[in-house]
């Protein structure tokens, strides 16, 4: 996007991490080797407003090299994301009207553009 390296967040309003994210100029995401699939379950179950995942889980969070948000010690991969644009899904643009039905609360997700500021874990990923 504007000759930068871009991913995209979608995250509800609801959720405990849209509280975060929208406060912050700053997102990052990482993804875990295969061996912490029982913290990715718990996470992706318990809300962080009644739990803490990381006291639940025994992942680290560490500073980014590039932003305020913190990356996880244990990542394969992490990428640390400037927010550059924020936009709030349109119930009227829906072109499958069963996905509405997804939103019973009309709690429409927002999404979150991130120029990506720094890679670390990237070895990993490369092909082989």
């Amino acid at each position: 996007m504007g000759g930068k390296p871009v991913v995209m967040a979608m995250v509800r309003p609801t959720r405990h991490t849209w509280e975060f994210i929208i406060q912050s100029p700053d997102f990052t995401i990482n993804w875990l080797p295969d061996d912490w699939t029982d913290a990715l379950n718990l996470c992706g179950s318990k809300s962080g407003r009644d739990t803490d995942k990381f006291g639940a889980t025994g992942l680290t969070p560490v500073p980014g090299c590039q932003t305020q948000s913190p990356i996880l010690e244990q990542s394969a991969l992490s990428l640390e994301c400037r927010i550059l644009y924020t936009h709030t899904l349109d119930a009227g643009k829906f072109l499958d009207p069963s996905i509405i039905k997804l939103y019973p609360a009309q709690d429409f997700h927002d999404l979150f553009f991130g120029e990506i500021v720094a890679a670390t874990g990237v070895e990993d990923f490369r092909c082989r």
